[in-house]
């Protein structure tokens, strides 16, 4: 995972409260709303497939590129990217209420969604280490 993509996600996760309860969260704490879709649209060709893979003593991470990555995704497609596919099982939709920022990174504008598609729900990136897939797109459209 590039270091500027890592910066985004765990900002993203961290000024959503990411890790605590959500009953341990006012309304007025949140700054993103979360919502799972069942189809998207890919925005300006945003779409990305990460990977992170654990061989015990070291973990690798990184993209492996957009190519193949339809413009809409839906629930039950398959998303192939050189030789590492996945079956979309799940798609987190994440707007922002405010423009974020983080580490002088710009997470998001206000209004902005961005979106997560998994095969499982564990897939999404997190700090934990272990072999996973998912697509990350900067700019999506709720479609369902």
């Amino acid at each position: 995972m590039t270091a500027r993509l890592a910066v985004v996600l765990f900002g993203l996760l961290a000024v959503n409260g990411c890790g605590r309860p959500a009953a341990d969260r006012s309304p007025a704490q949140k700054k993103t709303v979360e919502s799972e879709a069942q189809v998207i649209r890919v925005m300006n060709k945003s779409a990305t497939l990460h990977y992170q893979k654990d061989y015990l003593v070291t973990v690798v991470s990184g993209s492996a590129g957009s190519d193949g990555i339809p413009e809409v995704i839906r629930v039950g497609d398959d998303v192939k990217v050189g030789n590492r596919s996945l079956r979309v099982n799940h798609i987190y939709a994440t707007q922002c209420l405010e423009k974020l920022e983080w580490a002088g990174e710009l997470l998001c504008e206000e209004g902005q969604v961005n979106c997560v598609a998994v095969e499982r729900a564990e897939d999404r990136p997190s700090g934990d280490e272990r072999d996973r897939l998912w697509v990350y797109v900067k700019y999506c459209q709720v479609v369902q």
